[in-house]
């Protein structure tokens, strides 16, 4: 399971006050007789629309979390992008079998597989599931104090990605049809792949420009051959 954006930061008790404002926001905007929607149902729902949660949003898919992980444009100072991988039946089994440092759920993680609902098809594309922590702390900053990982294979890592890899990365996830038209299926995901198909047009240009380019493609022989007659 492989994590694609954390929540904004923002406090745990600005949470709790935002969340009866955003249910009351959406009174007729919902479509004609809309279904109940339990607690975690609206946090599901807001996240997926923009709305500040205390949900951290993962995916099923390490393909969809790799797409979110880099479709970012902007340069980020570290030079690459990060792919967060966390493993719950990891934590779960050392949980259970360490001396918990916790006394009840709602002081550990919670792990949310079942917040669907037929207006949130956002999160039905993207294998979407989620965690929450207690009063919104950083699961990073969280797993260690509630576990010993001494000895232990790490339940919550990080891959670096290099920048420089990223349109190749994107091209194989697209091609393996990840991405904006399937991930968003609405009006915003078709944008989005438009102007990622544009993005595309522009970066092959200025590969075909490049020395590495003519290289690679006379290393690898690729030319016809006249048939013997």
């Amino acid at each position: 399971m492989a994590v694609i954006y954390y929540v904004a930061m923002i406090s745990h008790q600005g949470l709790i006050r935002i969340f009866p404002r955003f249910k009351t926001n959406t009174v007729g905007r919902r479509g004609a007789s809309p279904t109940s929607l339990n607690d975690m149902e609206w946090w599901s729902l807001g996240q997926h629309f923009g709305l500040s949660t205390p949900l951290l949003d993962w995916s099923r898919s390490p393909y969809v979390s790799l797409y979110f992980s880099l479709i970012s444009q902007t340069l980020p100072e570290s030079g690459y992008h990060a792919l967060w991988v966390f493993s719950p039946v990891a934590f779960h089994d050392l949980h259970i079998n360490q001396d918990h440092r916790v006394e009840s759920e709602d002081e550990s993680i919670r792990f949310i597989h079942d917040a669907l609902c037929e207006e949130n098809q956002r999160v039905i594309s993207q294998g979407g599931v989620f965690t929450l922590t207690p009063n919104g702390e950083d699961i990073d900053e969280f797993i260690p104090k509630v576990l010993n990982l001494n000895g232990h294979a790490p339940v919550l890592y990080k891959i670096k990605i290099p920048m420089s890899n990223r349109d190749d990365f994107l091209r194989h996830l697209e091609s393996m049809n990840v991405h904006s038209g399937t991930l968003f299926p609405d009006l915003i995901g078709a944008a989005d792949l438009a102007n990622r198909q544009l993005e595309k047009e522009k970066t092959l240009l200025l590969r075909r420009k490049s020395d590495s380019f003519a290289d690679r493609l006379l290393s690898l022989n690729l030319y016809h051959e006249t048939p013997n007659k």
